[in-house]
């Protein structure tokens, strides 16, 4: 009955498949730099099984530097809570369309940003860090939950 796990990745090559296997988790932190800013620079794939933790409401994904491409995580519908922190080398996020429950979506130190944005329409907070970006993506105009927004490190965006 295991609902809450946080696990330190930084030493890790691989990331456990044996996630995928608690049910009944609500709280998931994968933390590939723990907390020293110094992200893991091993592991490249996150383990598809994270698709899997249908009860998941908070998932805290921080420090995978070599990290291409999340896992299907389309599936979690019950996400209040997202943390990306930290993908360097993330090249797209998945689509947030069917995360209708999202309240809180931090996005830190990665260089892109969800396409379906818009689609968030019971966010409440949002967080946006380090993005070499020149405008708002499209659909942020739609977030009209929001009540707390966060944009750091937002050098080339236009006024």
């Amino acid at each position: 009955e295991l609902r809450e796990l946080t696990l330190g990745c930084q030493a890790l090559e691989v990331v456990p498949m044996w996630l995928g296997e608690f049910a009944n988790l609500e709280m998931l932190k994968l933390d590939g730099d723990n907390g020293n800013y110094e992200g893991n620079t091993r592991v490249e794939v996150l383990p598809a099984s994270l698709g899997n933790l249908g009860k998941l409401e908070h998932l805290a994904l921080e420090g995978f530097d070599q990290v291409k491409k999340l896992p299907c995580i389309e599936k979690l519908t019950l996400l209040k809570a997202l943390r990306i922190h930290h993908f360097e080398a993330l090249q797209e996020l998945p689509s947030f369309s069917r995360f209708a429950a999202l309240e809180t979506l931090h996005i830190e130190d990665c260089l892109v940003l969800p396409t379906s944005l818009g689609a968030l329409t019971g966010l409440k907070t949002l967080g946006l860090s380090t993005f070499s970006l020149h405008e708002l993506p499209l659909g942020f105009g739609q977030l009209t939950s929001l009540t707390e927004l966060s944009l750091v490190d937002f050098d080339e965006l236009a006024e």
